[in-house]
């Protein structure tokens, strides 16, 4: 009898081997021919949010017990943060891009990280209060998840680039990694919008000065 902790593995294997994701009932049918004797259908929407749960959690429990990563500026934890998780996932490339495979080039939450996407908040979240309490990162209020929100284009565009990376030792990724991260910083951290706004404020704060003198 296959054990729960051995699901997760088989079904991504499975996956591969059958060139598609595979439903709960493909699943449970697959592995009747193998011979499995399964007390209940395993549910193939639990599994593929078990995986990403444990990728995710296994990338915060290696990072936390890194003394050198607590070191570390909050951007640098970013890229760090892909760097371990891609680490996590590695073994597993094939299945990754099989998620994506139907999956469109311009949406914005893709299907296969919709259920997930939570999960990635809260790592954000602990980097981005750290980057606005550092000074790292600008606290812009009037745009309400804008910090968020960029990461988490970050975040797909780079586990999509990852998934389809064919260079040796996944080099191409690490370069994207170290540029959008950059990118991510001069976005984040005070720019040019955060001067212009700067400037409108004194702007109209010196007009109605003027007015109530």
């Amino acid at each position: 009898m296959l054990k729960d902790e051995n699901l997760e593995p088989k079904y991504m294997e499975m996956c591969v081997s059958s060139h598609k994701i595979l439903s709960s009932y493909q699943f449970g049918k697959l592995l009747n021919r193998q011979g499995e004797n399964l007390i209940s259908q395993p549910n193939a929407l639990n599994l593929r949010t078990a995986i990403w749960k444990h990728w995710l959690e296994k990338s915060v429990e290696v990072l936390n017990s890194d003394e050198i990563f607590k070191s570390y500026n909050v951007y640098e934890k970013l890229a760090a943060f892909y760097f371990t998780l891609f680490m996590q996932m590695s073994e597993q490339q094939a299945y990754v891009r099989l998620l994506f495979k139907h999956t469109g080039l311009l949406q914005i939450v893709p299907e296969c990280l919709s259920d997930h996407k939570n999960h990635f908040m809260n790592i954000y979240k602990q980097i981005i209060n750290e980057g606005i309490d550092s000074g790292m990162m600008e606290s812009r209020k009037v745009i309400d998840g804008y910090n968020h929100y960029l990461i988490w284009m970050q975040t797909v565009y780079l586990i999509r680039f990852w998934s389809a990376d064919k260079s040796e030792n996944n080099l191409n990724t690490d370069a994207a990694i170290e540029k959008t991260t950059n990118l991510i910083a001069d976005i984040l951290g005070r720019n040019l919008i955060d001067s212009g706004f700067d400037m409108v404020k004194f702007l109209i704060q010196k007009k109605t000065d003027e007015r109530t003198r």
